[in-house]
């Protein structure tokens, strides 16, 4: 998460000065710092539209194994792992899950943060339960068993435009469809993989939620 007068930045640009050390500045959150000789761009806007004048590449973050895949019969929920705040969109997806129609689904969400709404929103609808934070090994387990995940984190949000959502990259380890908004730092080798969501308006959330929940067999596989 580089800052253009971080500690470290200044540091690198020190270094390039007085040794002559070739410097490579990975650019993950955050705005491209200016100097490096090379530039690795994790987001996919950012990395198309910087200076075609630098030596740059794109590498987005890996897949992690988490072993095998359960076989075991899937539970009916969809899964959202982040910020319970509202940059998230966890809010945003939980009031349209509480509208739609899918009484064979459930929501959970886990993560950190105190949501007023969510909270409300878990009382008054028993298919959205807030598993809150938990640990590497609780979330694995919740994932092996979701029917399907969400990153519903609006493109609007300023700083969402300068980073990857990197709960996809823990999302698709799993093999489950994915509703994800349809941010531009995404790759577009990603298109096939997800459940895209252009519309980020309540509407479109809920025809996202029906589309998943109405997924026959062969769809799902």
């Amino acid at each position: 998460n580089s800052e253009d007068h971080s500690s470290s930045i200044e540091y690198a640009r020190f270094l390039k000065k007085k040794y002559n050390i070739k410097w490579i500045n990975i650019v993950g959150d955050g705005q491209a710092p200016a100097g490096a000789d090379f530039y690795v761009f994790q987001t996919w806007d950012y990395f198309t539209n910087y200076t075609d004048s630098i030596n740059k590449i794109h590498i987005d973050g890996g897949v992690k194994s988490y072993g095998k895949i359960s076989n075991q019969p899937y539970e009916r929920f969809i899964a959202y792992m982040g910020s319970l705040s509202s940059h998230g969109g966890a809010e945003n997806f939980a009031e349209a899950f509480h509208k739609a129609q899918s009484k064979n689904l459930k929501l959970f969400l886990c993560g950190h943060g105190d949501n007023s709404r969510l909270r409300e929103l878990s009382r008054i609808d028993n298919r959205i339960q807030i598993k809150g934070f938990l640990s590497e090994e609780e979330l694995v387990d919740l994932a092996h068993k979701a029917f399907a995940f969400v990153n519903p984190r609006p493109t609007s949000f300023a700083p969402n435009k300068f980073n990857f959502p990197s709960k996809l990259l823990f999302y698709l380890a799993f093999n489950k469809p994915i509703i994800s908004t349809k941010s531009s730092t995404i790759n577009p080798e990603y298109d096939d993989l997800l459940f895209w969501v252009e519309d980020e308006t309540q509407e479109g959330f809920i025809s996202a939620i029906e589309k998943i929940d109405l997924i026959n067999e062969q769809e799902y596989e």
